[in-house]
């Protein structure tokens, strides 16, 4: 019984003799003719990557793996993200001036 490669599998196999980044255009283009796969949608080796902790993106679309990065060049602090839409200050400003206006 052979078992088949998943698309990010064969991207690690690809990417581990590597020393450097590859941009994802040449990483899709290289698991796909290794693969044979002509099924799978690149949006969907790009979701199956960005989900897999093996991989990390950088600035400009480039992927290497994570194991050679260091924790400060992959981390996100989520607590510097403004997750508050703008949306929702609006309404708030909104509410708040109607209270103004009908206090005058």
């Amino acid at each position: 019984m052979s078992t088949k490669k998943s698309l990010v599998d064969i991207a690690y196999e690809v990417m581990l003799p590597r020393k450097r980044t590859i941009p994802f255009n040449d990483l899709w283009a290289k698991v796909i003719k290794l693969s044979g796969d002509e099924t799978t949608e690149k949006v969907e080796f790009y979701n199956d990557l960005k989900m897999d902790f093996r991989f990390v993106s950088f600035k400009g679309n480039v992927w290497d793996l994570s194991e050679r990065r260091k924790f400060e060049e992959t981390y996100v602090d989520t607590e510097s993200l403004d997750l508050d839409s703008d949306e929702e200050e609006d309404e708030e400003e909104r509410i708040e001036t109607e209270k103004q206006e009908e206090d005058e």
